[in-house]
């Protein structure tokens, strides 16, 4: 596959999806997004680029669009979010469930649940759940 191919294959997920992550199936960063995601069912489409035969060029197309070359990348809305670290910061400041909700990746039934928890930093890490809050 070529990179354009790669790039529109990107760019269609993107467009189709209100949550797209493209990670590394066993990489810790890309594991603790998916494990945040789980945990608040936020309706999402991840790719983990290891294991699609077109990894590569999805990596380096995705690398040429957003200069972020590292895996996981995170796209909301259509938009290019960041990665993990973004990620984590928007979580700690309650503007990641604030976003999720606005474009409709939250189950209605969670979202009220969510928003108790959106402004409460962490008051530890346990090693079960990564770190995440």
């Amino acid at each position: 596959m070529s990179l354009l191919s790669a790039a529109v294959q990107v760019n269609d997920l993107v467009a189709n999806s209100k949550v797209v992550m493209f990670g590394i199936s066993d990489e810790p960063q890309t594991r603790r997004i998916k494990f945040l995601f789980d945990s608040e069912d936020v309706m999402y489409t991840s790719v983990d680029v290891d294991l699609v035969d077109n990894g590569p060029d999805v990596m380096t197309a995705i690398k040429h669009m957003t200069g972020h070359s590292v895996a996981p990348v995170i796209y909301i809305d259509g938009s290019y979010v960041g990665g993990h670290d973004h990620i984590l910061a928007m979580n700690l400041d309650g503007y990641l469930g604030e976003l999720l909700e606005h474009v409709g990746a939250l189950p209605d039934n969670k979202v009220e649940e969510m928003k108790a928890t959106w402004t409460r930093p962490a008051t530890g890490m346990a090693g079960d759940d990564f770190g995440i809050i």
